[in-house]
């Protein structure tokens, strides 16, 4: 399939093997004869051999292409020494860059840049997790193909879900680019068509987080008793100044202690905190969150940031992992605003407190259907 033999006007015959075969551009020969090793068929069944073995190998054509020319070229000198030499001894006269060495060279960057100190830990972090599970090897090695299967295998060896492997994409994707423009590297290897993946996977994302998703009243109160229960976690702040005021996530590594207000019962929000294009706003306390934020010892004389960007992500994910709960994007915010519409009924009310300016946004963005029942347990919730 895919191979004819035409005669032409002059009496001889031309084979052409098309794309259907060659999985690539087609293949055209002329020849005198038809039979015999010289002829058509012997050629035939030469290019069948030479395909047979391409595709167990798993090389496409251009590869094999490749290959025929490299060796040509190499004569007596074995392949495996200079690709040795290529990743080792720097591409194109570029000097070797190992990859601990560029996480430096990139953190040192963002620090002049005046990134803030809790992106650059975050940065690392993703960095280093590349770094420590493949080696400490030269960056020319981390080509597409190599990074194409380190997340196949650290996904599940890690048990990623679409986001953790989407920050890691996003997180090495940047770093990537850093190194191309300062020259440590050829090209970036995310610009390779390999990763069509990561279009999927940001489709699949875009979709979820259209969906308004909220964690029930129990999820809430295994959280919260989770971080309680560990306070090296640093996060009981964490959860309960975002389930019971609706602050954004964005919003709490800019958040300090002086911003709550003890003896008037208001946190509150200047233009300096607030994220994406938000409204500043004072938040009255609520009892529950009042109950909660009780119980880190000395809570009123705290000074500094609210709670530790450090291993954040990390930390997120093992009390998840201790309270048994599924993590579900953006929804400490929507738990908040949708508890808060159905205790109150008042949508204006509830607007000010998340700092939206209309009503479209609010029941588009923040409102799932949560029975009255489950609101009151909600707003109820404290510690046992």
């Amino acid at each position: 399939p895919g191979i004819s033999v035409h005669q032409l006007g002059n009496g001889s015959y031309r084979v052409r093997i098309g794309k259907k075969f060659t999985r690539t551009l087609p293949i055209t020969k002329d020849f005198s004869v038809v039979e015999g090793p010289q002829g058509c068929r012997g050629w035939i069944a030469e290019q069948i051999r030479d395909t047979g073995a391409l595709r167990e190998m798993q090389l496409t054509s251009r590869q094999l292409a490749q290959a025929k020319d490299a060796f040509h070229r190499l004569g007596d000198i074995p392949l495996p020494d200079v690709v040795k030499y290529y990743f080792d001894s720097g591409p194109g006269g570029r000097k070797v860059t190992k990859i601990e060495d560029a996480i430096k060279i990139y953190q040192a960057h963002h620090k002049k840049a005046g990134s803030s100190e809790d992106y650059v830990k975050a940065q690392v972090i993703s960095l280093n997790v590349l770094s420590e599970t493949a080696g400490n090897l030269a960056l020319a090695r981390f080509t597409a193909e190599f990074l194409d299967k380190w997340f196949e295998k650290t996904k599940a060896d890690r048990k990623w879900g679409d986001i953790n492997t989407f920050n890691y994409v996003r997180d090495l994707k940047m770093f990537f680019r850093f190194c191309t423009g300062r020259d440590l590297i050829p090209r970036n290897p995310f610009d390779d068509h390999i990763f069509v993946w990561v279009k999927a996977l940001r489709k699949r994302l875009k979709k979820k987080s259209e969906k308004v998703t909220v964690y029930t009243t129990q999820e809430a109160k295994q959280l919260l008793e989770a971080a309680m229960a560990n306070p090296e976690l640093d996060l009981l702040a964490w959860f309960a100044t975002t389930f019971f005021s609706g602050i954004r996530v964005d919003e709490m590594p800019k958040m300090t202690w002086d911003r709550f207000r003890w003896d008037d019962k208001i946190i509150s929000l200047p233009k300096e905190v607030v994220a994406k294009g938000g409204q500043p706003r004072h938040i009255e306390f609520t009892d529950a969150f009042t109950s909660w934020i009780k119980k880190i010892p000395g809570v009123r004389k705290k000074e500094g940031p609210l709670v530790s960007m450090r291993n954040w992500r990390h930390r997120i994910d093992k009390a998840h992992e201790i309270a048994k709960v599924p993590k579900k994007r953006n929804a400490l915010r929507h738990t908040f605003a949708s508890n808060y519409y159905v205790k109150t009924g008042d949508a204006k009310a509830t607007r000010e407190k998340l700092g939206q300016e209309t009503d479209e946004v609010l029941f588009r963005h923040y409102i799932s259907l949560i029975e009255k029942k489950d609101a009151e347990a909600f707003w109820a919730l404290r510690p046992g």
